[in-house]
């Protein structure tokens, strides 16, 4: 399997977010892909968008979270897999040779 360049940024509050981190991670032609169990509207994904555009940074922002559509009830695991995680799409976007669009 060929080696992956990849950094994973833990974040735990969305709102005073570092941005030194990303400064030092968020450059032209980087792709960036935010996962969150939360909801995308309002969500960390915006508050990294709002940093792209002020910032003019040319990139490929993908977002996995949950839309802003009700979510039924019920296990954890299976919830993030239908409406968040979905690892076969993550695993397919961080194995592309093309940049994400």
């Amino acid at each position: 399997m060929e080696e992956l360049d990849a950094t994973i940024i833990g974040v735990r509050n969305v709102k005073n977010i570092d941005k030194h981190i990303l400064q030092l991670y968020l450059k032209d032609n980087t792709n960036i892909i935010t996962v969150e169990e939360n909801s995308l509207k309002g969500g960390f994904n915006e508050e990294i968008k709002s940093y792209i555009l002020e910032n003019k940074i040319k990139c490929s922002l993908h977002t996995f979270g949950i839309k802003d559509e009700f979510v039924p009830q019920g296990i954890r695991h299976e919830l993030l897999n239908e409406f968040v995680v979905k690892p076969v799409e993550i695993k397919k976007l961080l194995y592309s040779t093309e940049k994400i669009k």
